[in-house]
């Protein structure tokens, strides 16, 4: 790949290889390595090996925590009480008492108290965690954690007013051992904090902005002596109370088969760690102001770089090549070297293997030329039909380019048709390079999700996009992809559009119409040009769908073929539409995101909406309630417009327009 290099006496430059060469061969060397320590597993898995060679062998004894405790349920604990699950409510009550008697500064319980026991233990313990005269954190959960909404509705009802957290840890997903504890969730019901993250809080101690922390598991002072101080909980009442007085105290299980996961400290099976001390470790770093921070993208890109560039370095200039080893070894040595250094003295863990082998691909050349030629093969395709496939189909048609061939079947599909309303206009109003600049940007937003959610872009014209999901590749969740992909699109459209009226710039919004149905697919066209494209009513339908919404007020229209394909999704009924060149109504409906409140909003709609057929008075009714709460809503306005013209019924009539 790159030519050998003589030094010139007379000027002393590189006579064949210039340093512009040189550094965007780094630079491109670099981008290899990030995207493989990305997307290969095994590099992955390589690397935090490495990483927990270094926290196992180069850290330093610590002393034992002087601010946490940890009592825990173990078979001793459970064998003897009456029965093993649910724990004993009276054991917990008399257990917090005794704390309370104590003097501790806090009690956490990494226990999830989502099932009735004994009706008075139950209402005895609750009541004493209400009351507590100390701060007091409990475990929560959340439908997406795999309660049940009974569970859900008992934890609601006996942890009112409680502090809680999840006590959730982060198993990597290539080794499954755990590094990182979750700091807090956030999702459309707010921000939840996780277990040790709830407990700094009531200790009034900072919480990091991130949504994880990186644990350091820090050892004991010497072998066989843990970090924190661990002790039965039934045996609680044979200690000393100095032992606990201000300590906050962390309550869970420590049993065999029973939360229990892998850590760097961990081979195989052996030597796991219970979620209570994960979450203690987690504790313990939030309390001393111990944030570990990460690597960030952009300086390991640069580390990479330095590596790829010394091995061009090495690689270019006329040494022999035995001098040429040593050196690289003397690099590798201190790169390795420098790894540990500040590991275990700035506590930074670094990426090895993968600087390494940036090094090494440079280092290689010949290697890498191989590597280039090959990119600008693939590179060739994913250029010619990148911006209008998605990754699977240009994966697809790499490994099997007969598939361009003239040839077609017929296949149900969806359809997506986007157009953006008063674009006409608007390219009267603005000058051409303005234009240009909003069309791309426009379009590459647009683009970059439907080939995010799997569609085939069949066609751009001017500003309108025409989707096809299910094909050239099978995709049996094809309507729900196109469902998705319309409402993402409404978002990324709409926050589009309000950053170009920022800009001065008015531009209509992105209507969409969906539709689902049998058509067919293939490459059209001669044996020199040919698109891959579909014919068929279905097609037309969607288009038509997408006008549609001019009259509806709507942004998305999906046909009742599609919603059928999609009932996990929230629909809300728009009518019975005659469309133009159609002899059939046709039920449409609107999409919406889902969430309590528009579940139960949706429901009163869909009541008035059943009355338009009935009672139109009472549905009138019922839609002006609506309509006085939600103002801007247009498809409010026109059913109660049509209604106050006497229309009865669903039937919207479009077939002239």
């Amino acid at each position: 790949m790159s030519d050998s290099v003589n030094l010139s006496a007379a000027d002393g430059k590189l006579s064949r290889f210039t340093l512009g060469r040189l550094v965007l061969q780094a630079a491109l060397v670099a981008l290899l390595c990030q995207l493989i320590y990305q997307y290969m597993p095994f590099v992955r898995i390589a690397e935090n090996w490495l990483a927990d060679f270094r926290t196992v062998a180069l850290q330093h004894p610590s002393a034992q925590s002087e601010n946490l405790v940890i009592l825990t349920i173990t078979e001793e604990t459970l064998a003897s009480l009456p029965y093993r699950s649910p724990i004993d409510r009276r054991l917990l009550q008399e257990t917090l008492i005794d704390l309370e008697n104590r003097g501790v500064r806090a009690v956490g319980y990494d226990l999830l108290f989502d099932t009735a026991t004994e009706a008075g233990r139950d209402q005895a313990f609750f009541t004493s965690l209400q009351q507590a005269r100390v701060p007091i954190v409990v475990a929560w959960a959340e439908e997406e954690d795999g309660v049940t909404e009974r569970q859900l509705r008992f934890l609601s009802e006996q942890l009112t007013g409680l502090p809680r957290g999840l006590p959730i840890v982060l198993e990597d997903a290539h080794d499954k051992k755990v590094r990182n504890v979750v700091l807090r969730r956030v999702n459309e019901a707010g921000s939840v904090p996780g277990f040790s993250a709830a407990l700094a809080g009531v200790l009034n101690v900072a919480i990091p902005e991130s949504d994880s922390l990186i644990l350091r598991f820090r050892k004991g002072p010497a072998p066989g002596i843990d970090r924190f101080r661990k002790y039965p909980l039934h045996t609680l009442h044979l200690l000393p109370d100095d032992w606990f007085r201000d300590k906050v105290v962390m309550i869970g299980v420590d049993l065999p088969n029973a939360d229990r996961f892998q850590t760097p400290f961990s081979s195989g099976s052996a030597n796991t760690s219970s979620g209570i001390e994960l979450h203690a470790h987690a504790l313990s770093q939030l309390m001393d102001n111990d944030i570990p921070q990460k690597l960030k993208s952009r300086d390991f890109y640069l580390l990479l770089f330095l590596c790829a560039l010394m091995g061009f370095g090495i690689a270019v200039v006329s040494l022999h090549y035995l001098i040429k080893l040593v050196v690289s070894l003397v690099f590798l040595g201190l790169l390795w070297g420098g790894g540990a250094l500040l590991y275990t003295h700035y506590e930074l863990t670094i990426p090895l293997l993968s600087p390494t082998l940036a090094f090494g691909l440079a280092l290689g050349g010949e290697g890498l030329s191989q590597w280039q030629k090959l990119v600008v093969r693939r590179q060739f395709i994913l250029n010619a039909f990148g911006k209008y496939l998605s990754r699977e189909v240009i994966a697809e048609l790499l490994l099997d380019s007969k598939q361009l061939k003239l040839s077609g079947e017929k296949r149900e599909m969806t359809f997506l048709f986007t157009d953006i309303a008063g674009f006409t206009a608007l390219t009267e109003k603005i000058d051409p390079e303005q234009l240009v600049r909003l069309l791309n940007g426009y379009l590459s937003l647009c683009s970059e999700i439907v080939l995010r959610h799997g569609g085939t872009i069949d066609k751009i014209v001017g500003d309108a996009l025409h989707v096809i999901f299910n094909a050239p590749l099978q995709q049996p969740d094809h309507a729900r992809r196109a469902v998705d992909c319309a409402l993402e699109l409404d978002k990324a459209c709409e926050s589009f559009r309000q950053r170009m009226q920022t800009q001065g710039i008015i531009l209509g919004i992105t209507r969409i119409g969906i539709n689902t149905g049998d058509c067919i697919v293939g490459n059209f066209g001669s044996e020199l040009r040919f698109d891959y494209t579909a014919h068929g009513d279905a097609i037309n339908t969607a288009a038509r769908l997408e006008n549609a919404n001019k009259a509806t007020g709507t942004r998305i229209l999906v046909s009742k073929s599609t919603r059928d394909q999609y009932r996990q999704m929230s629909f809300r009924s728009v009518g019975n539409l005659r469309i133009r060149g159609k002899t059939r109504k046709m039920m449409v409906y609107e999409p919406l995101p889902e969430s309590a409140l528009q579940l139960a909003w949706l429901e009163r709609y869909e009541d008035a909406y059943a009355m338009m057929s009935s009672d139109t008075d009472e549905s009138l009714r019922l839609f002006k309630v609506l309509l006085a709460e939600n103002p801007s809503d247009s498809l409010l306005c026109l059913h109660c417009e049509r209604l106050e013209k006497g229309d009865r019924g669903s039937m919207i009539d479009l077939s002239s327009s």
